[in-house]
Parts: C-alpha cells; structure tokens; sequence
C-alpha cells in the first residue's frame, strides 16, 4: 500500500479519537498562530487536511462571523465528523473528501488558507504552497504548521527496523520532514511574503510506552495502516518490545514543529 492510500486508511480508522490525541496537539498549534492573523471582517477561511473540522470551527470562533469555512480532507469518515461536529455547533461550513495538495476551487476565492498537520505529509509541497497562494485573494494570509525534521527520528527507525525485519520492506514508511529552509522557499517560490515564522525541537522522555503508541497511531497512521489482517498487531507488539528493551532508561523522542504566517501581497 503506498502512503497515499495508507494516509486514507489511517485516518479513517482514527477519526473517532483523533480530537482526543492528534487534533489537541494540532489545535494549541493554531491557536497560537491565530491572534497573528489580520484580515477584514467576515472573511472567506479554507482549511487543507481539516481532519476533523476542529481547526476551521476554531477559526470560526476566533475571527467570525465568517463569510464562507470550506474544509478539504482525504479520508471520508474524517469529513463525516467534521460535519457532524460543525451541525451539533450550528456552524455554516462545507466540508468535502478530497486531496489537498490539489485544490479544485476558484483563484482568489479565500482570505484565510490554513494548513496545519498535512504539509509534512505531501508529496509535492512546492506545488501544493503554490495551490494555496492561487485561492487566496490578495492581502489574504496562509497559516502553515506541521511536524518539522528531525521529529520523531529515533521512533521512525525503530518503526522502519520492525517493518524492514517482519515485513521486508526496504522504504521508510514516513516521509522526509520538512526544514524551515524547505517551507522558507516554497513560500517564496508561491510568492508569499513570509510574516513569522516559529521553529521548536524538543527531546521528550516518554513516561508511558502503551500511550505514546496509541498516540503515534493516530499522528502517523502511516506505520500501521494498510497492513494484512493480524500483521498490524505484529508490529505493534515487536515495536512495544522493541522499547520495552530500553528500560530502566526512558525513550527519548525528539519533537519538532514549524509553523508560520505568509500574506499574498496586494500588488
């Protein structure tokens, strides 16, 4: 399965939960990035990998009464809750299964793109920051943040070690991480002049192994999605054992996170 595909898996099978884990952390994300944004009142906001809908319903909140929220996400049940969340809030929002590296709307039709936790999943990200200028209107923002290199590194090579020894698998089932350098050029190259930008890396003890996995399921879908019936449960018991092994001592995880704000300028 590739990790498209998987990505649909993974996300389907985690959108019950995603708000508890994934969708909080994502959230205290944007809501440091929003009080930055300034555009006029009732603006049109378009949400790329909305998940849930908890980020375009936060944006709702903060900057409305909006005038349009449109959210775009792959995974089908993803999009059922959001609109099921956005009905229960009396929230006007259309939400649609779709990829977000390739946005089928109107150039100019959005004051506010916001695109957080997706962009280190692309496969194209110049291309899909290009996407995002296309549909904002001049003088509209972009807010963009994702999980930056070297997050998560030393859990991706025990991941990559399991899968390489149990499944034979000789390819990473994540992507490259994105670096501030990276999301700096593909801003400028989709001619977005770049207003802040914010860069954390962070080594986290993990207290509680069991957690931390259900955790990474619903983060990274990828390393257990799309798996044979049983082959799932493999992987996560020889990953369990894998840092089992490291005790007394503690895993330590390094975090990284990049998030920013571009305007598209007026002339």
């Amino acid at each position: 399965m590739d990790m498209h595909a998987a990505l649909i898996d993974g996300y389907n099978r985690s959108a019950p939960v995603y708000d508890r884990t994934a969708g909080m952390i994502y959230l205290r994300n944007l809501q440091r990035l929003l009080p930055r944004v300034l555009i006029g009142p009732a603006p049109s906001v378009l949400d790329l990998g909305c998940g849930t809908g908890i980020n375009l319903l936060e944006a709702a909140s903060v900057l409305g009464p909006c005038h349009r929220l449109h959210g775009i996400d792959i995974a089908p049940r993803m999009i059922d809750e959001a609109r099921r969340k956005a009905a229960a809030a009396g929230v006007s929002a259309t939400f649609e299964v779709g990829d977000a590296q390739h946005v089928a709307l109107d150039d100019a039709s959005f004051d506010l793109v916001i695109c957080n936790g997706a962009y280190h999943w692309f496969s194209d990200r110049s291309r899909a920051v290009a996407d995002m200028s296309r549909v904002l209107r001049p003088g509209g923002q972009v807010i963009l943040a994702c999980v930056a290199d070297p997050g998560f590194q030393e859990w991706a090579r025990i991941v990559d070690d399991v899968r390489g020894r149990l499944l034979q698998e000789q390819r990473s089932c994540f992507p490259p991480l994105p670096t501030p350098a990276e999301m700096m050029e593909h801003l400028r190259h989709a001619g977005l002049s770049l207003e802040h930008l914010e860069y954390e890396v962070c080594p986290t003890a993990v207290p509680d192994n069991r957690a931390f996995l259900q955790t990474m399921a619903v983060i990274a879908p990828t390393w257990i999605a799309g798996l044979p019936a049983g082959r799932d449960r493999e992987v996560v018991t020889a990953v369990t054992e894998a840092l089992a092994r490291r005790a007394p001592d503690p895993f330590v995880v390094t975090t990284a996170g990049l998030g920013s704000i571009s305007r598209k300028p007026v002339s």
